[in-house]
């Protein structure tokens, strides 16, 4: 039973209260400019506090309410630090509208419970349990502080974990510098993609904006052509959208993704047709291609533990099961003397056909939940994957070429052809750091596997290989933050 209420208590404890109400008005009204709106939203942020000085009234324990000031003070200054001056992403104020909720709902409760335990043991202990509450409650601040002040003291994985950013460092060219000569094209936040989409032999980069797609000369940069998009289509478009040319028309194919469906649309919007043969779950990936070389694209597919071949209206061609669910799929196209190959894994195995469906191989994989795709590096057709650091296979299985990434995770990676001899052959790696860091990374690698360029961004960003002059010759372009040229 808790005894008298202590006067010195209530005061400490609506003091810090106060503390944290002049904190939620000032970032406020400096956020606000002092609007109504900043108003409004300032008096939402006081609720908890509101709470809180109504139930001081009533709760006697002098630990309950110590500690319940102290949490509120410490979770809002934790929240405005986050919002106002470390903020994470362009979104990173809209916690603001959740935190009153979860400092009423969680941490003015847990702040009651941790403090009225505590009182009930310090009131219990000894003068040795006494000391090791406070010493125990010291560390806690100590930790607290320097996980948020300096993350890297930390002992252990927790150190490694929230250190990220502070090893990672800011953005550079880490290494590599003057290997590329980098031209910026365009400004501005835009999807850029590279393909013949213009009916006429040669390629094109394609910069999809507001209402249009416009298609771009991939020596110059400059625009050539402007093809209508409709808002319909503008609205669908995402990450996984693919512009495809099917004979005389350019469609939108939405490759897979999640939970997303896969379809192809016109420019418009307007479904030409959908593919999902399974009712509880879309196919994982529905990717064009020309394997045949007719002039139509064919679409590959796969759900759940088949994988599917579709002609260019929708209809299966043919249908290839595996044992497993298949949780990968890459499509490599004939080219250097190899014929076109369809790839599936399921995390523990690859099993390779070709264009017609006919089985080439089954690979066991060395490592599990690797997810591999088709590459020509460094000769042709190797199997490249990995998640914290980037593996290359030979088509036998054999280990080519490993490079650990450290606080990064693999994220795309292809060959690209910086000039017109077997020698000019270059892997290319985008990986992303933790979502709470905001970093990327690309990495490109010569063909004896060293790192010719390393380059750490600060904005997402998509890496693709585009024509370069005669000869195979290729640059690389890198979309996101505009769209940049690297030529070497």
């Amino acid at each position: 039973m808790a005894g008298p209420r202590s006067w010195t208590a209530l005061s400490v404890a609506e003091s810090i209260a106060c503390v944290g109400i002049a904190l939620v008005l000032a970032t406020s009204a400096v956020a606000g400019a002092f609007s109504l709106g900043a108003l409004v939203f300032a008096g939402w942020a006081l609720v908890p506090y509101a709470v809180f000085l109504l139930l001081a009234r009533r709760i006697a324990d002098k630990w309950s309410l110590t500690f319940a000031a102290v949490a509120l003070l410490v979770a809002e200054l934790y929240i405005r630090a986050e919002v106002f001056h470390f903020p994470k992403s362009s979104t990173a104020a809209l916690v603001l509208m959740f935190s009153p909720l979860y400092l009423t709902c969680f941490v003015l409760p847990a702040g009651l419970g941790v403090g009225w335990l505590t009182g009930w043991a310090w009131r219990r202990a000894g003068v040795a349990g006494r000391a090791a509450l406070v010493v125990a409650g010291a560390a806690c601040l100590l930790a607290g502080g320097v996980a948020y002040v300096r993350p890297g003291l930390l002992p252990g994985g927790a150190g490694r974990l929230v250190s990220a950013k502070e090893r990672i460092g800011s953005p550079r060219v880490v290494a590599g510098e003057g290997f590329f000569t980098k031209t910026r094209w365009s400004e501005g936040t835009a999807w850029h993609q590279v393909g013949e989409f213009d009916g006429t032999p040669g390629t094109e980069i394609a910069r999809i904006e507001a209402s249009a797609v416009a298609l771009l000369d991939p020596s110059t940069g400059t625009e050539k052509v402007r093809i209508a998009l409709g808002d319909q289509a503008r609205r669908k478009w995402n990450w996984f959208s693919r512009l495809v040319r099917d004979g005389s028309e350019v469609l939108i194919v939405q490759t897979g993704g999640g939970y997303q469906d896969v379809e192809v649309i016109d420019l418009e919007g307007r479904s030409r047709w959908s593919f999902r043969p399974h009712p509880a779950l879309p196919p994982i990936a529905l990717l064009p291609r020309d394997l045949d070389r007719d002039g139509r694209p064919d679409f590959y597919a796969a759900s759940k533990g088949s994988v599917y071949r579709l002609d260019s209206s929708g209809k299966i061609v043919w249908e290839r099961t595996t044992p497993g669910i298949v949780t990968a799929l890459d499509v490599a196209e004939a080219g250097g003397g190899q014929p076109g190959l369809v790839m599936a894994g399921d995390g523990r195995s690859l099993r390779l056909w070709t264009a017609t469906g006919d089985l080439v191989k089954t690979l066991e994989l060395p490592d599990q939940d690797d997810r591999y795709k088709i590459i020509d590096w460094p000769e042709t057709r190797s199997l490249i994957g990995g998640s914290d650091s980037v593996k290359v296979l030979d088509l036998e299985g054999r280990p080519l070429f490993r490079h650990a990434l450290g606080d990064f995770r693999h994220q795309d990676s292809f060959a690209v052809r910086l000039g017109g001899d077997d020698t000019a052959a270059f892997l290319v790696v985008v990986a992303t750091a933790p979502r709470e860091v905001g970093y990327w990374r690309l990495l490109v690698f010569s063909k004896a596997g060293q790192i010719v360029y390393d380059e750490i961004l600060k904005r997402s960003m998509s890496a693709q290989a585009a024509p370069d002059g005669g000869a195979g010759r290729q640059m690389l372009l890198l979309s996101g933050d505009g769209l940049s040229a690297y030529r070497k």
